[in-house]
């Protein structure tokens, strides 16, 4: 299964007067999709709607961002105030190698 950068990749390598735009569209809009699952989320914004692991953007207080794991599950809200997140995202896929 290709990743996203490889089918985006293989679409700008094709000649221009072969390609089908429909075909074209398609494979864009599953690329804005997939990216958009890699932005930063503002938490006042929105939260999770599912439970696992997500990447978080912390406030340690002094005004310095960390970047941590946390895990969601019942108490997301409290571990996300307890903890200042700030932003969060889903993991990245695992590797297919």
């Amino acid at each position: 299964m290709m990743n996203i950068i490889e089918r985006i990749e293989n679409m700008l390598e094709m000649d221009v007067d072969k390609v089908n735009i429909r075909d074209a569209l398609e494979e864009l809009a599953y690329a804005v999709k997939e990216l958009k699952k890699r932005q930063w989320i503002p938490v006042d914004e929105k939260l999770p709607e599912k439970r696992g692991f997500y990447l978080v953007i912390v406030n340690d207080g002094l005004n310095n961002p960390v970047c941590e794991i946390i895990s969601y599950g019942n108490s997301l809200c409290n571990i996300f105030d307890y903890e200042k997140v700030i932003h969060w995202m889903p993991l990245p896929e695992l590797p297919h190698d």
